[in-house]
C-alpha cells in the first residue's frame, strides 16, 4: 500500500515535469495503474482517457476500452416497486445522470410510445406500469452521464410487475376484535 501511494505520487510528479505529450501519456498510464491497484476505477478511467488524448496507441486504446466496458458508466442494478398504487421500475446507474436532460429517446417500453420517466441523480424511474403485466424495457446505447461517457450498448430488461402484497388498512379509529 505504501508502494502504491509512492507510485501514484511519483507518476503525478512525472506528469507535471513531462516535456512531451508522449511522456505525459506514459506517466498517466502509470498513474492509472496505481489507481487500478486500489480499485479506484473512475480515477483510472479518467487518467487513461487523458493519456489517450495526449498520445494514442493501439495497446492503450485496448486497455482503456476493456476497463471502460467493465467499470465505466453502466446500469448497476434495477428493481420493481410493485407495492405502490402506481407501480414503477427503477434503474440504478454507476454514475450521476445529467440534470435537465430528456431521457425519453434512450428509454423504450414495448407497446408504449412515450413512457413516463422520472430521473433522480443516479436513477431512472419508469412510471405508469400496471400490476400483473410483463414489460420489455430497453435502455438504449448513448444514454448520457455526467462523466462524459455514454451507455456503450443497449441494456434490455424483461420485467414482471407482480400484484400488490396483501394488506389491511383501517381508516380512523377502527378496531379488529376476535370472534
Amino acid at each position: 500500500s505504501t508502494r502504491i501511494e509512492r507510485a501514484r505520487t511519483a507518476s503525478y510528479i512525472a506528469y507535471q515535469r513531462a516535456a512531451t505529450p508522449e511522456e505525459e501519456s506514459v506517466s498517466l498510464v502509470t498513474l492509472a495503474t496505481a489507481f487500478t491497484k486500489r480499485e479506484e476505477w473512475r480515477q483510472a478511467l479518467n487518467a487513461l482517457k487523458l493519456a489517450l488524448d495526449l498520445h494514442e496507441t493501439p495497446e492503450l486504446r485496448t486497455t482503456y476500452e476493456g476497463l471502460r466496458e467493465k467499470y465505466g458508466f453502466r446500469v448497476s442494478n434495477f428493481s420493481v416497486d410493485s407495492d405502490a398504487a402506481s407501480p414503477r421500475a427503477c434503474f440504478q446507474f454507476s454514475e450521476l445522470l445529467p440534470k435537465r436532460t430528456d431521457f425519453s429517446p434512450y428509454v423504450a417500453v414495448a407497446g408504449q410510445d412515450k413512457p413516463v420517466l422520472w430521473v433522480d441523480e443516479q436513477q431512472i424511474f419508469v412510471e405508469g406500469l400496471k400490476h400483473g403485466e410483463t414489460y420489455a424495457i430497453t435502455l438504449r446505447a448513448g444514454l448520457p452521464s455526467t462523466v462524459d461517457e455514454a451507455l456503450l450498448k443497449d441494456a434490455e430488461f424483461n420485467i414482471y410487475v407482480r400484484d400488490r402484497s396483501p394488506s389491511v388498512r383501517l381508516a380512523g379509529k377502527a378496531y379488529v376484535l376476535p370472534r
